[in-house]
């Protein structure tokens, strides 16, 4: 039986979110989804890449990241829990959520960032392989 290599191994349990999207397993994981040469933001509808007919290539045109909806799975995120996105739009709209309590305004808007951004605060705490357990749920 053949080796796995290290990258095709999820990571060590991890401390926190931040420590889990550093590690090779999710760079790797969020670089596949991200090589679509047919990714559209969802929110804006602008496009990741532009074909080029003289060159006959493809050019990155926008920067895109995977947004986590949920992180209840972590580290075997289903498709319905990660969103594709621009990064304009995620991050003004991760902007407005940490907002939200400056005044009434934000708090309207954070509820609509919520209904479309598909944002689950409370996943990352109940994940016990987000809080350094080995205990963590193979959802294949």
């Amino acid at each position: 039986m053949a080796k796995r290599k290290q990258n095709d191994l999820p990571p060590p349990p991890c401390k926190n979110v931040q420590e889990y999207e550093k590690s090779i397993w999710w760079k790797n994981k969020s670089k596949k989804l991200l090589e679509n040469k047919e990714l559209v933001c969802p929110f804006c509808n602008r496009h990741r890449f532009v074909w080029q007919p003289r060159k006959k290539t493809w050019k990155r045109k926008l920067r895109f990241c995977v947004h986590h909806t949920s992180y209840e799975d972590v580290p075997y995120e289903k498709d319905d829990q990660l969103l594709i996105c621009c990064w304009s739009c995620h991050s003004e709209f991760h902007a407005i959520l940490r907002l939200e309590n400056l005044s009434p305004i934000f708090k309207e808007l954070a509820t609509i960032v919520r209904k479309y951004f598909r944002y689950d605060t409370g996943s990352a705490g109940k994940n016990n392989y987000l809080n350094g357990s080995s205990e963590s749920r193979k959802n294949i």
